[in-house]
């Protein structure tokens, strides 16, 4: 019997001969490494993606916009004036003296003008009464040209007014000076004329139209006028504060009053009030209740249009 050799010492197999190994399967192993230089470059600055915007992060649970309240909107605007009465109020004394001797001024040139105009007497009871009758053509002219000086120097006075209205509601320290910077005069003159036509015509047509059908009516005519200028209220605003065109302005408060009509009316209500209450504290609580109405509407225009509010309390 023939025996087989012994294996080699350590027990493996012989190794094959040299130069006998299978070639390594074709892509069996990963490319080498590129060469240096061969890395893709870097991005180039400001190639990387932008970090999400201040904002941009969902508000947590129980924060993001709140509703509006009109008792923090009064109480936000009578704050407001407290911390700056002396300015607001001499502001308001100076805003209604210019009006008010403007509209002085023509209305006695008006009657200079009209030398030949018919005097009126009457007695009763011991007492002499007299008016004036018709202006003269001169007159009317006199008037007219009042008017438009009016309208002008209104715009000047209001809007001056209103951009240091703003200056308080952005939180910035305001002085007497704060409420003489007029801007856009003559858009807001025109913005003026306006919503004066328009809630003029609205009225007029109203007003006709009532009185046909009923002479009890055509009083009613007046409360259409009352919407259209409850509706075009934050026109004068809007115009300032988004640098609008008057017609732009007149409809970014007219779709703005009419997604929050009740809201808006109520604090239309609250202005009146404050109104009454002024005359009736014998005309010197309107120097309170004017600056008080003004950042009432500028916090409200504000609030609704989704802007900005100082807090009441720094």
């Amino acid at each position: 019997m023939t025996e087989n050799p012994p294996p080699p010492p350590g027990g493996y197999p012989p190794p094959p001969p040299e130069g006998n190994y299978p070639p390594p399967p074709p892509g069996g192993y990963p490319p080498p490494p590129p060469s240096a230089g061969g890395y893709p470059p870097p991005p180039p600055p400001g190639g990387y993606p932008a970090p999400p915007q201040f904002g941009s992060y969902p508000p947590p649970p129980g924060f993001g916009p709140r509703p509006f309240n009109v008792g923090e909107a009064v109480t936000w605007a009578f704050h407001k004036f407290s911390r700056n009465a002396v300015a607001l109020i001499v502001v308001t004394v100076i805003a209604l003296a210019i009006v008010s001797l403007v509209s002085m001024i023509f209305q006695g040139l008006s009657m200079v003008a009209s030398p030949d105009s018919v005097d009126y007497e009457s007695y009763d009871a011991g007492f002499s009464f007299s008016s004036t009758g018709d202006l003269s053509a001169t007159g009317i002219v006199v008037m007219l040209i009042g008017y438009l000086v009016l309208l002008v120097v209104g715009a000047a006075v209001t809007s001056a007014y209103l951009v240091g209205a703003f200056d308080i509601a952005n939180g910035r320290p305001v002085t007497i000076g704060s409420f003489f910077r007029p801007q856009r005069i003559g858009a807001f003159a025109v913005l003026s004329l306006l919503v004066g036509i328009a809630t003029g015509v609205t009225v007029f047509v109203c007003t006709a139209l009532l009185s046909m059908v009923s002479p009890f009516l055509g009083i009613l005519g007046i409360i259409p006028g009352l919407l259209v200028s409850i509706l075009l209220l934050f026109s004068t605003m809007a115009l300032l504060d988004r640098n609008l065109r008057p017609v732009d302005a007149m409809k970014f408060s007219f779709d703005l009053v009419k997604n929050n009509f009740g809201a808006v009316l109520l604090v239309w209500l609250v202005t009146i009030l404050l109104a009454i209450v002024g005359v009736l504290l014998c005309f010197v609580g309107l120097l309170v209740a004017v600056p008080v109405i003004v950042l009432l509407e500028v916090y409200t225009y504000r609030k609704l249009s989704g802007g900005e509010v100082a807090p009441a309390l720094p």
